[in-house]
């Protein structure tokens, strides 16, 4: 069973693509990507 899933879009754990990944996020369905993530703030992401 899963209990914890850990984004890390600050890349401190891995170095990622933040463009790259808010694109994965708009094709799985999150449409408001861009006004739900910025650089400093998540804002109801998993609501």
């Amino acid at each position: 069973m899963i209990k914890n899933i850990v984004f890390d879009l600050g890349r401190m754990i891995a170095d990622m693509n933040r463009d790259k990944n808010f694109q994965d996020f708009i094709e799985i369905g999150v449409k408001d990507t861009y006004t739900r993530l910025d650089r400093y703030h998540q804002n109801y992401f998993c609501s």
